[in-house]
């Protein structure tokens, strides 16, 4: 990807970036996430974290710093106290991804294809909290109105007209 499109999610409220660097000053590894709403809600607060991606250089592997960094980023995606769960996508071929997302607590599911190289893609998945239902029925206020106002204007017609 080029920088623009990171500088998007970077400047993006509420996203996560975190970078970790060596003794060298070296960036040897990051993690980023973007946040975004859930199928069922549209606006207001963000519900639901797109983990876009984590990187960790070759000489860093198997140390600690790929769970080290998510595990960071999960708090501080708790910590925004809004977030229902995290979400993201791994190739069929990386392995070494699925084996830490499953030590980590996510699920894995088949999701389809990449377009670019045409293998499977697992969605990645980890609930944090639950389901905020009151948030849901604020945002959905007039249509949840308009629902029961038809639903009783139905039952009113049937108290007087016989089908």
């Amino acid at each position: 990807r080029d920088g623009d499109y990171f500088r998007k999610l970077i400047d993006k409220n509420k996203s996560v970036f975190l970078v970790a660097m060596d003794n060298e000053d070296n960036v040897v590894g990051y993690v980023l996430t973007r946040p975004e709403y859930s199928p069922f809600v549209s606006t207001g607060l963000y519900n639901t974290m797109n983990f876009v991606g984590i990187v960790v250089s070759s000489t860093m592997r198997g140390k600690g710093l790929g769970t080290k960094l998510i595990t960071m980023m999960e708090q501080q995606v708790k910590d925004m106290n809004q977030i229902e769960y995290i979400f993201g996508h791994v190739r069929f071929t990386n392995t070494a991804a699925q084996r830490l997302y499953r030590k980590l607590g996510y699920s894995l599911l088949p999701m389809g294809m990449y377009k670019d190289t045409h293998e499977l893609k697992y969605r990645i998945f980890k609930r944090l909290k639950g389901t905020d239902i009151m948030r849901h029925i604020r945002v959905m206020r007039k249509e949840i109105i308009i629902g029961v106002a038809i639903l009783l204007g139905h039952e009113f017609i049937h108290k007087f007209r016989d089908y």
